[in-house]
């Protein structure tokens, strides 16, 4: 197995993890807040959807365009208990597929050349492979705030 597919299957192993601490939550507690955490499972979903998102057009080098509204879950969003401001969580759930495939596939694609290339992620520089781990640490962070 390349670096490319390694990394891509570890992105990928994130969502099996995701969706099995999800399982409980419904529509109306996704955004019950835990005192401790700073994170509820409705921002969650919306949050790791958006990273992926704009991780796989950085990677792609494209632009994928979004269907939907990422203020409530970019970086510096505080997540509100209000149901009305969250999709159902099966909308939410597809929205973090879809962007979970546009990664998986963006890295699979990239091969060693374009992995090893320069990227901008917020106001820093790194490599697309160091995106792409990135990726799966920041997944496995809010998913542990599930948890």
């Amino acid at each position: 197995m390349d670096a490319a597919a390694a990394l891509a299957d570890a992105i990928k192993s994130t969502e099996g993890m995701l969706f099995r601490y999800l399982e409980g939550f419904d529509d109306g507690n996704a955004v019950a807040q835990t005192p401790t955490l700073p994170n509820h499972a409705a921002w969650t979903l919306g949050h790791l959807a958006l990273t992926m998102h704009r991780a796989a057009e950085r990677i792609a080098d494209d632009r994928f365009g979004l269907d939907w509204d990422p203020e409530p879950y970019a970086l510096g969003s505080t997540p509100t208990p209000d149901r009305d401001d969250y999709p159902p969580l099966a909308e939410l759930s597809a929205r973090y597929r879809q962007s979970m495939d546009l990664l998986v596939d963006a890295v699979q694609d990239a091969g060693e050349t374009r992995l090893a290339r320069p990227v901008t992620w917020g106001r820093s520089e790194t490599t697309a492979r160091d995106l792409a781990i990135r990726m799966v640490v920041h997944n496995g962070i809010h998913i542990g705030q599930l948890v």
